[in-house]
C-alpha cells in the first residue's frame, strides 16, 4: 500500500527519512519499508507491505481530520519535524509491493530462526568519529615489538561511521553543524567496500579508534547540503542539474589528502568514547561483517619524513635507465614500500645494475615488486624490515640466475613466434596512477612495426580502484574524476602530456574499437627511428590520410585499426591487391566488409601463420593497410589475389602491405542462449517449457558430469578446459582405467569442482544456456549469386564431421534488443561443384532482394559479425516481426580535420557517456513488468537508444538519457548479484549468507535506499529460481578429497618400466637438474599469470586453479574486462602448456634422441619433483604452492606410457624392446612409501 507524506523536511535523503520512521513503523509490526521523497515539495510516499498494515499505520498516524487519522494520537516525525500521512490517490507500483512484501516476510523468517527479535537490533552499527587519519604501517618481526602506524595526514572533523550491507561509509562533517543561510555545507564521505579490507582492528589504548587497512584506495565524495535559503532556492530551482552537482566524486577529501591517497591504503578512525570500541568487536562477530580484532598499536606523525622520502626519490628515479625506473616507479606509485624503504634498498639496486646491467636488473625488480607482502598489523610476517627485504631481493637474484642458466626458457618461448610483445600498462582510478608489467600482449600493427622501441609505449586503462569500469552513479556527479582523466591526455605545460615515468613524458597516441569498450587506449613517449623524430602525431601520420575524417569518433576508430590485436601474416605485392564494386540496392549495402581470396592466397597464409596453420580455415577476419573486414576463398579465382570492396576501405595512405589477421573461422562457435534473447523469443511465441527443459537438460549434464570420468571428460571438452597440449579429458579417463578417480586428488578436484560453478553461475546469472542444435559462425555474402532472397547456406566442419544445413532456421546476432531481431530463414544446400562449397563454419547470406538479410539482425554487417543458428525446430517462433529500421544516424562533423584533443574529448564524452549497460538493463526490467514484453513502446523506444548507443563511437552522437522510459524502483529477482564465490588454498566455498534484516536502514553514499527484488512471474525468474546454487556445491562438493594422486601416477609408472615380462632402463635420474628447471621456470610463468590477470596492480593474486582452468572468478558475475582476460588467459596458459610438454618430449632440443624412453624419463625425473618433497623450493611468504606442474608431467608421462603400451601388445614390436632394454633393480627407485611395494 502507498501513503502520501507532506511537510517533510527540507535537506532529508531518503535513508535518513526511514532512519527516522523505523523504530514507530517496527512497533506496528512494519518489518520493510520504502520511503521515496520527492525532488522538491517536501513530499514523499511510503511504501507498506500491505493494506493491513497500511491501514493500521494510518489508524495510529493518519492526518488529523481524516477518517483514517486519530484526530488525537500521535504524529510521526523527520528530523523532530512532524509529517502529514494520507491514502495516496494512486496505485501502488505492483512490483515494488511485491518486493516489500517479499523482504517483511524475510525478516520475519529471520527473527523466527534466532532467539530473540533483539539480536540483531542489538548490534550497533553506527558510530560517532572525531577524526580521520591516513598513513602506512611499519611491522617489525620482534615479538615484542607493537605495530607502528605511520600517520601522514590528520583531519580532525567530527563524523558519523555506518556498517552497512556491503561496506563502510564514514561521513566527515565539514564543520560543528552551525551552517549559514547562504553558505552550504561541505560533508565529505568515505567508502570502504568489505572486499578492499585486509584487517580491521580496534583499540582503546590512549585515544579509542578503529583502524582499516585495505587493498586498495576507498572511494570519495563531497556532498554539499543546502541549508535554510539555499535550499529553499534549490527546492524551487526548475534546473534539475543543479542538485545534481551537489553531489560529486572527487580524489581526495582535500589537497593535503590527495598526497597520499594514491598510495596509502591505511585509515585510521578516532572514535567518540571506549565504548564504542566493545560494539565494534561485538559487530565483528556479526555474519556479513569483516572480522574486527583488537591489538595494541603505537603511532608517529610521518608527515615531513615521506615528503622528503618521497621527493628524493622523484629526482633519483630519472638518473636510471628506462627499464629500471619504471621498475622504481611501481614500487613508490603503488604503495609496494614507503619512500625510506626504498631509499634505503638503492644501493642493493645499484650493485645488481653493475653486475647485470639495466634489463636484466629490471627483471628481477620486476619478480621482487611481486613478493613484496602487503603488511598486515595482524601478520608479522609480512614485515618490511630492510633486512628482510634485501633477504627477499638476494632471493629473486638467486632465482634469476637458476632461470637464466637453464638450456631453455619458458618465459621467451611465447614471444618467439613474433605474435606477443612486452607491454608496460598504467591504470589511472579516480585516487591515484599505477603501474604494471611489463607483461605479454597480443601484437598489433604499430608495435610490430617498432619491435625495438617497445619500452616508449604504454597500455592505459582509466578505471574504477577495483578494476572495473566507473561506472554511472545515481544522483552523483563524476566530472571532476574525468576531468582528472583528461589533463592526463591533453598536453600540459608544453611538455606533451601529464604522464611522466623515469623522466620521459608519454603523451595520447590513440585506442582500436574493442579498447574503447573497455577504457583503455595508447600513449606513447617520442623516440628517434631511422633518423626520424618519432613522436604521436609523427606515428599517426605513417599510418594513413586521415584528414578526410571530420568525426572524431570515426576517426579514432580509423587510427585504431592499427592497434586492433592481429598476429602478422603474408606481404600481399600491389599486383596482387584488387578492386571490386560493392553490391548494392536501395540504399543497403549488401556485400558491406566482406572480399575474397584466391587460392594461392589462403595457402600462403596458411604456410605463414603457424597459429592457423592446423585448422586451415577458409574465412578470415583482416587488418590490411586501411582496409579492415572479412575475407573468404573464392574458388573461382586464379593466381595470389587479394580482392577488396570500397565498403572495406576505410582510409588510404597506409604503407603497410601484410594481411594481418584477427581471427578466422576454424570451427563453429557453441550457440548459446542470454537473457535479452530468452525475453524476445517468450515473447515470439516459444513456449516457456521449451527453455525449462534445455535448463534442466544443462544443469543435469553439469550433475552427472560428477558421477563419471566419461561424463567428466565431456564436460571439460564443452568448456574447452585442458583440451589441447595437456589432453585433460583423456588424462582423466586414462586415471580412471588405472583405478584412480580425479576427483580424489586436491588439486585436480577443486579445478573441476571451480569449473562446474562457473558454468552454473553463467547459467543462473546469465541464462547462457546452450542449444546443442545451434552454431555461432561469421557471415559473407554470396559471391556466385546462386542464394534466393531469404535463403542462406552453411556448411558446418564440427570435430571431423561435415553437414549442410537445411530447412527453417532462425537467425539471430548479439546483442539482440528488437522483437525483429530474431527471423526465420530457410537454410539450403547448393549445386555440386559450387564454390560455395569450399566455405565451411559461416553461413552465407543472399545477395538478392530489397534488403539485405544481415542488416535486418540487429544492425549487423559482414565485417567479422557473429551470427547465430537455430535449427532446434522448438525455438521456431510464432511470431515473426518487421525487422527495425532506424534512419541512418549522420556523424558529428567539427567541418575540419580531427585533432588529437578531438579525441582525447571523444574519449572522454565516450566513458561518461556509455549507457549500453543501462539501456539493457532498463529493457530487460520493463519488459518482465509489463503485459506486452518487448513489444512494449518503452522496450521499442529502448531497442532504438541502443542502436545509437552501439554506433556512439562511429557517430559521435550520444544517447540523450532524459529520453529513457522510466520504471518503478523494484527490480526482479533475476537480476540480483549473487554472492561472492571465494577460491582458497584448497577449497571453493561461497561467502556467508547476509542477514535477511541487514539493509533495512542501509543505503548508498547519498541516502538512496538499497534496491529490492520481487519475484519475476516470467522465464527469466522461473529459470532463475530453478537453480539453487548452494544445494549444487552440497552436491558437488568432497569433504573426502585430500589426497596427492600423483603419488598412485607414480606408483603406477615404476611398476609399468619394472614389469617382469617387459622391463624397461630408464634414465631418469640423469634428468634431475632438467626437471628442477623446467618446474620452476613453469611456475615461475605460471605466477607470472597470477599476478598479471587480477584485476589491477595492487589486487591479489588470482589462484593457480583460476588460471587452470582459464576462468577469473571475480567478486561474481563476471565483467566484460574479466571475461576478456579470461580468454587471453586460457590462451596464454595452453601454450606454456604445450611448450612444456614439448621440453619433455625434447621437441626442441636439438640434442634430443626421439627415443620414447628419454621423454619417459624425462617425464618421470618431472614427476619426481613433485613427489619428492625434499625438493620443493622454499616459497616466499604468501605465496601459494603450485600443484598443476605435476599434472602436466603426468599426462606427458601417461601419453608416452601408453605408445608403449600399444607397442608391448604387438609381437615385434615386444622382441625390439627386449633386445634394448635391461631389468632394473627395483631398489633402484624411490621409496614413496604410500600405496604399497616400495618400502
Amino acid at each position: 500500500m502507498e501513503l502520501f507524506m507532506t511537510n517533510v523536511p527540507g535537506g532529508v535523503n531518503e535513508r535518513v527519512a526511514k532512519s527516522q520512521l523505523q523504530q514507530p513503523l517496527r512497533a506496528l509490526g512494519i518489518r520493510a519499508f520504502d520511503v521515496f521523497i520527492f525532488k522538491k515539495g517536501g513530499k514523499g510516499t511510503l511504501l507498506v507491505p500491505t493494506a493491513e498494515l497500511g491501514q493500521r499505520l494510518l489508524a495510529m498516524y493518519g492526518a488529523p481530520g481524516r477518517q483514517t487519522g486519530n484526530p488525537q494520537g500521535p504524529v510521526l516525525r523527520i528530523k523532530g519535524q512532524p509529517i502529514r500521512l494520507v491514502p495516496s490517490k494512486r496505485p501502488a507500483d505492483k512490483h515494488a509491493v511485491e518486493a516489500i512484501y517479499r523482504a517483511h516476510n524475510q525478516i520475519i523468517a529471520e527473527e523466527s530462526r534466532t532467539s530473540s527479535e533483539m539480536t540483531h537490533q542489538d548490534k550497533e552499527r553506527r558510530f560517532d568519529v572525531e577524526g580521520v587519519e591516513c598513513g602506512t604501517w611499519t611491522i617489525k618481526e620482534e615479538p615484542n615489538c607493537s605495530p607502528l602506524f605511520n600517520s601522514y595526514y590528520k583531519l580532525e572533523r567530527r563524523g558519523k561511521m555506518i556498517f552497512g550491507r556491503d561496506g563502510v561509509r564514514v561521513t566527515i562533517f565539514d564543520s560543528d553543524g552551525s551552517s549559514s543561510e547562504i553558505e552550504p555545507e561541505i560533508n565529505y564521505v568515505i567508502f570502504i567496500s568489505y572486499y578492499s579490507i585486509e584487517s580491521i582492528i580496534v583499540s582503546s589504548h590512549g585515544r579509542p579508534h578503529a583502524t582499516f587497512t585495505l587493498n586498495i584506495a576507498p572511494r570519495f565524495y563531497r556532498n554539499i547540503e543546502a541549508t535554510g535559503l539555499l535550499d529553499l532556492i534549490s527546492q524551487l530551482s526548475l534546473d534539475r542539474s543543479t542538485a545534481i552537482a551537489l553531489r560529486s566524486r572527487v580524489s581526495s577529501l582535500d589537497q593535503e589528502h590527495a598526497i597520499f591517497s594514491a598510495f596509502c591504503f591505511t585509515y585510521r578512525f578516532h572514535l567518540q568514547s571506549p565504548a564504542a570500541v566493545r560494539n565494534l568487536q561485538q559487530l565483528g562477530k556479526h555474519k556479513g561483517i569483516p572480522e574486527i580484532d583488537t591489538l595494541l598499536t603505537t603511532y608517529a606523525f610521518g608527515y615531513d619524513s615521506f615528503i622528503k622520502g618521497f621527493l628524493y626519490l622523484m629526482g633519483e628515479i630519472n638518473y636510471y635507465e628506462f627499464a629500471v625506473a619504471f621498475q622504481l616507479t611501481i614500487l613508490l606509485a603503488n604503495g609496494a614500500l614507503p619512500p625510506q624503504n626504498i631509499i634505503n634498498l638503492l644501493p642493493n639496486f645499484n650493485s645488481l645494475i653493475n653486475t647485470f646491467g639495466s634489463a636484466e636488473t629490471a627483471v628481477i625488480l620486476q619478480d621482487f615488486i611481486s613478493i613484496i607482502p602487503k603488511q598486515n598489523p595482524l601478520d608479522r610476517r609480512t614485515a618490511h624490515a630492510d633486512k628482510q627485504l634485501q633477504e627477499s631481493l638476494e632471493e629473486c637474484v638467486r632465482r634469476y640466475r637458476r632461470l637464466k642458466s637453464q638450456k631453455f626458457g619458458l618465459q621467451n618461448a611465447r614471444e618467439d613466434d613474433g605474435n606477443l610483445a612486452s607491454v608496460r600498462h598504467a591504470y589511472i582510478t579516480p585516487a591515484g596512477c599505477y603501474f604494471d608489467g611489463p607483461k605479454p600482449e597480443t601484437q598489433n600493427r604499430v608495435l610490430r612495426k617498432y619491435s625495438d622501441f617497445h619500452d616508449y609505449f604504454l597500455r592505459v586503462t582509466f578505471t574504477e580502484e577495483d578494476g572495473d569500469s566507473l561506472s554511472y552513479e545515481r544522483d552523483v556527479s563524476q566530472d571532476l574524476i574525468y576531468k582528472r582523466f583528461k589533463n592526463y591526455m591533453l598536453e600540459s605545460a608544453g611538455q606533451g602530456g601529464n604522464l611522466i615515468i623515469g623522466g620521459r613524458v608519454f603523451s595520447f597516441l590513440g585506442f582500436s574499437g574493442a579498447s574503447l569498450r573497455n577504457h583503455t587506449c595508447w600513449f606513447m613517449a617520442p623516440f628517434n627511428y631511422k633518423g626520424q623524430l618519432i613522436d604521436s602525431t609523427a606515428l599517426i601520420a605513417t599510418l594513413g590520410d586521415f584528414s578526410h575524417i571530420r568525426t572524431p569518433g570515426k576517426c579514432a576508430a580509423r587510427i585504431g585499426q592499427a592497434f586492433s590485436n592481429t598476429f602478422n601474416s603474408v606481404f600481399v605485392p600491389p599486383e596482387s591487391e584488387q578492386r571490386v564494386p560493392d553490391v548494392e540496392r536501395n540504399g543497403r549495402c549488401f556485400s558491406d566488409g566482406c572480399g575474397t581470396i584466391s587460392t594461392a592466397m589462403m595457402q600462403r597464409i596458411w604456410t605463414e601463420a603457424p597459429l592457423i596453420a592446423r585448422s586451415k580455415p577458409f574465412v578470415f577476419q583482416i587488418r590490411f593497410a586501411g582496409a579492415k573486414g572479412v575475407v573468404s576463398l573464392d574458388t573461382r579465382l586464379t593466381g595470389d589475389v587479394l580482392r577488396l570492396r570500397p565498403s572495406m576501405v576505410k582510409f588510404n595512405g597506409s604503407d603497410s602491405r601484410n594481411i594481418e589477421i584477427c581471427s578466422s573461422a576454424n570451427k563453429p562457435l557453441p550457440m548459446f542462449l542470454n537473457r535479452p534473447l530468452i525475453k524476445i523469443l517468450e515473447d515470439l511465441g516459444v513456449e516457456a517449457s521449451t527453455f525449462m527443459e534445455l535448463q534442466e537438460e544443462e544443469v543435469r549434464k553439469l550433475r552427472q558430469a560428477c558421477r563419471t570420468p566419461a561424463l567428466a571428460a565431456n564436460f571439460m571438452e564443452r568448456r574447452s578446459i585442458g583440451i589441447k597440449a595437456l589432453k585433460l579429458p583423456w588424462l582423466v579417463k586414462t586415471l580412471h582405467s588405472l583405478g584412480v578417480s580425479f576427483q580424489e586428488d586436491s588439486f585436480l578436484g577443486q579445478a573441476f569442482e571451480l569449473a562446474l560453478l562457473t558454468a552454473l553461475r553463467d547459467i543462473k546469472y546469465r541464462s547462457r544456456i546452450q542449444i546443442p542444435e545451434g552454431f555461432t559462425v561469421m557471415g559473407l555474402m554470396d559471391e556466385t549469386g546462386e542464394l534466393e532472397e531469404g535463403e542462406i547456406f552453411c556448411h558446418i566442419d564440427s570435430d571431423g564431421v561435415r553437414k549442410v544445413l537445411k530447412g527453417q532456421i532462425v537467425i539471430t546476432r548479439a546483442p539482440a534488443m528488437h522483437p525483429g531481431d530474431v527471423q526465420v530463414c530457410r537454410a539450403v544446400d547448393v549445386r555440386p561443384g559450387s564454390p560455395l562449397l569450399a566455405l565451411r563454419n559461416c553461413v552465407v547470406f543472399s545477395q538478392k532482394g530489397d534488403r539485405d538479410l544481415p542488416s535486418q539482425l540487429s544492425g549487423g554487417d559482414l565485417d567479422g559479425d557473429l551470427y547465430n543458428l537455430i535449427f532446434d525446430p522448438r525455438f521456431r517462433p510464432r511470431i515473426i516481426s518487421a525487422p527495425a529500421n532506424y534512419p541512418r544516424v549522420t556523424g558529428l562533423d567539427l567541418g575540419r580535420p580531427v585533432t588529437t584533443a578531438d579525441m582525447v574529448a571523444f574519449l572522454i564524452d565516450f566513458m561518461q557517456n556509455d549507457r549500453l549497460g543501462l539501456i539493457s538493463h532498463r529493457h530487460l526490467i520493463i519488459a518482465d513488468q509489463q503485459p506486452e514484453g518487448v513489444f512494449h513502446p518503452d522496450c521499442l523506444k529502448l531497442a532504438e537508444m541502443h542502436s545509437t548507443a552501439v554506433d556512439f563511437p562511429k557517430t559521435g552522437i550520444k544517447v540523450e538519457m532524459s529520453e529513457l522510459p522510466k520504471c518503478g524502483r523494484a527490480r526482479p529477482d533475476f537480476m540480483a548479484p549473487g554472492p561472492h564465490l571465494l577460491v582458497d588454498r584448497l577449497v571453493n566455498r561461497y561467502e556467508e549468507e547476509r542477514d535477511a534484516r541487514d539493509g533495512e536502514e542501509d543505503g548508498d553514499e547519498y541516502g538512496h535506499l538499497p534496491t529490492r527484488y520481487y519475484e519475476s512471474q516470467k522465464i527469466l525468474g522461473k529459470l532463475y529460481r530453478a537453480i539453487d546454487e548452494r544445494e549444487f556445491v552440497s552436491e558437488v562438493h568432497s569433504e573426502t578429497r585430500r589426497q596427492n594422486l600423483i603419488l598412485d601416477v607414480w606408483d603406477y609408472i615404476v611398476t609399468f618400466v619394472t614389469d617382469k615380462d617387459y622391463p624397461l632402463t630408464v634414465p631418469w635420474r640423469a634428468y634431475k637438474e632438467f626437471a628442477e628447471e623446467l618446474k620452476e621456470s613453469y611456475e615461475d610463468e605460471v605466477r607470472s599469470m597470477m599476478r598479471n590477470f587480477s584485476t589491477t596492480p595492487s589486487a591479489e593474486p588470482l589462484r593457480e586453479v583460476e588460471v587452470f582452468i582459464g576462468s577469473i572468478v571475480g567478486k561474481g558475475k563476471q565483467n566484460r574486462r574479466e571475461k576478456d582476460s579470461s580468454m587471453a588467459m586460457k590462451d596464454e596458459f595452453d601454450r606454456l602448456v604445450e611448450e612444456t610438454i614439448n621440453c619433455i618430449q625434447g621437441v626442441d632440443d636439438e640434442a634430443g634422441t626421439g627415443d620414447p624412453l628419454d621423454t619417459l624419463g624425462r617425464g618421470m625425473a618431472c614427476l619426481w619433483e613433485c613427489v619428492n618433497n625434499d625438493s620443493e623450493h622454499v616459497r616466499r611468504h604468501g605465496e601459494e604452492k603450485l600443484r598443476s606442474f605435476a599434472w602436466v608431467a603426468a599426462s606427458a608421462v601417461l601419453s608416452e606410457v601408453n605408445e608403449l603400451q600399444k607397442r608391448r601388445n604387438q609381437p615385434q614390436a615386444r622382441r625390439a624392446m627386449r633386445t634394448r632394454t635391461g631389468l632394473p633393480a627395483p631398489t633402484s627407485f624411490p621409496e614413496v612409501g604410500r600405496f604399497g611395494g616400495y618400502n
